[in-house]
């Protein structure tokens, strides 16, 4: 059973960079929001000249994967908007894990955001379909921002003054350390009571519906950890506080990768075996660990053990166990001989 060995992942994708200042504050006059036709570019703030405003557009690296600098000025008339200041949050993306990399992120400056300034809203759902996601209310909740804070354009607009937050994470490429400042304060405003555990814990996507990665037998794996001493969790089944909760608790957190990781944010010096499906560890969860004081460890499984069996219309990559058992067993006695 040779293919089933654990090995430590050296190998990053994406830049290092932890930086020990605020990201900056911008201000714009006489701006234009006329959010991009093209749904991969995440853009919307132009300068009267009509040239998009750089530190507005989605970026993350190593470079510039989204490539802004190739939005060309836009043209065309604008309506003028009723207030004349309006906070810029950036792109607002409807997916857990982007959103807190890279809206979130945006949110750093508490004293902006209590101004009272009504936020510009830019996104593929609408305002009341955010609101009922449990996680994006919770949040909202937390940061005090209330959903009448927002304020929908239905077409361009021109804007008196925007003001916009640079983010204070860039996938892939760089966190400050006001990002993990923001997760621990965050964290506290909807932590609930924590429960110290005894038993490490799985997280599984096994009753997730669909995204990026998927374990076809999943749940094997479940019952074969289960046996083995772990608590399985669930985290969409979960409230934000009770994932807190659950990171605070002071036991080992495993997981394949995938956005429930991310949570380690608002637990600073929280446990963590990370297991990858290859070699190659994104740097986004490596730069939010290395932030805030997280115990992480990263593996992976060598010699085809979790191979990628094809995809559908619901998972982008679909792997699955050559053996959960022994999968189990692997995991357990890694996580076992951590001092």
């Amino acid at each position: 059973m040779d293919f089933l060995s654990l090995k430590p992942s050296t190998a990053f994708w994406g830049e290092r960079n932890i930086i020990d200042r605020p990201p900056r504050i911008i201000e714009v006059e006489g701006a234009v929001f006329d959010p991009h036709p093209d749904s991969e570019i995440h853009a919307a703030i132009y300068r009267p000249d009509r040239h998009l405003v750089l530190e507005s557009a989605h970026t993350r690296g190593p470079g510039t994967l989204l490539t802004p600098e190739r939005v060309k000025p836009r043209k065309g008339t604008a309506t003028k908007a009723d207030a004349l200041t309006y906070i810029y949050p950036g792109y607002v993306n409807k997916h857990y894990g982007h959103f807190l990399l890279s809206t979130f992120s945006r949110l750093w400056s508490q004293n902006l955001i209590d101004t009272g300034l009504p936020i510009i809203w830019h996104a593929d759902m609408t305002i009341d379909l955010a609101f009922r996601l449990p996680w994006f209310r919770d949040i909202m909740g937390a940061l005090r921002i209330d959903r009448k804070r927002f304020v929908a354009f239905p077409k361009p607009t021109k804007l008196g003054k925007v003001i916009i937050p640079c983010p204070a994470f860039i996938e892939q490429k760089v966190c400050f350390l006001e990002y993990a400042a923001l997760g621990k304060r965050i964290g506290d405003a909807l932590c609930g009571s924590v429960i110290r555990r005894s038993k490490p814990v799985y997280l599984s996507k096994a009753k997730v519906n669909g995204g990026v990665r998927t374990i076809s037998n999943e749940v094997a794996l479940e019952t074969a950890l289960t046996r083995r001493g772990f608590d399985i969790v669930h985290p969409e089944q979960m409230s934000m506080g009770q994932q807190i909760a659950l990171w605070r608790s002071g036991v080992p957190i495993v997981s394949f990768t995938g956005s429930a990781l991310h949570t380690a944010l608002f637990s600073p010096g929280a446990d963590v075996l990370h297991v990858d499906y290859d070699q190659f560890t994104n740097t986004s969860f490596w730069l939010i660990n290395a932030a805030n004081g997280t115990r992480a460890d990263y593996v992976h499984f060598t010699d085809g053990s979790v191979p990628r069996i094809g995809e559908n219309e619901r998972w982008s990559c679909i792997h699955e166990l050559k053996n959960p058992e022994r999968t189990a067993d692997v995991i357990a006695a890694r996580v076992n001989a951590r001092p």
